[in-house]
């Protein structure tokens, strides 16, 4: 069973974005084994938009003065775990102006929110717990929304079409810990 973890820390900047995903790309090509090309190149496409939309959410989001990135190879899944520390992973419904942080209130654990919708598709925010939430990506065809007012969650729904499972939780150190699987294969 193949199990390896790599981590890197950066400065809070957005331009280290590009050194993370470099680095994820070294990593993947070097201990990945794909059967063709294609599927090499798929994968990494597909990855490199995840590493950017979670480096650039944690970039304005977090106003983190360091971020964290934690890659974890395994058999058929990479786990990507984006560490920072200041002000949590705010929850914005679609329909509000005003987020929520951790600890979130009592009112919305368990239930979902919705915190992006376009015409096809729409990202649900499962708050799981006070420091705890997931997210899927459902698809609604021929749903109508005007593209102009699209919500600023539009990161979320990339990062949710293009892994298979995503989550956030502030551990007990209080260290904010973005994750997303994905299968290699």
């Amino acid at each position: 069973m193949m199990r390896e973890q790599v981590s890197i820390s950066v400065p809070g900047i957005l331009k280290y974005s590009h050194f993370v995903s470099d680095t994820g790309e070294l990593l993947f090509r070097e201990r990945i084994n794909f059967y063709a090309d294609d599927l090499l190149q798929h994968f990494l496409q597909d990855m490199q938009i995840i590493m950017y939309e979670l480096f650039a959410n944690a970039f304005y989001h977090s106003k983190s003065d360091s971020i964290t990135v934690e890659f974890e190879l395994e058999d058929e899944w990479v786990n990507v775990t984006i560490k920072t520390n200041n002000v949590g992973f705010g929850v914005k419904p679609f329909d509000s102006d005003t987020a929520m942080y951790p600890p979130y209130p009592k009112a919305v654990i368990d239930t979902g929110v919705v915190v992006y919708k376009d015409h096809q598709n729409q990202v649900i925010c499962n708050v799981e717990g006070p420091f705890r939430v997931s997210f899927e990506n459902k698809r609604h065809p021929m749903q109508r929304i005007n593209v102009e007012d699209l919500p600023e969650h539009y990161g979320m729904n990339l990062i949710t079409k293009f892994s298979h499972q995503s989550f956030y939780y502030r551990d007990e150190t209080g260290t904010d810990c973005f994750v997303v699987k994905r299968r290699i294969r």
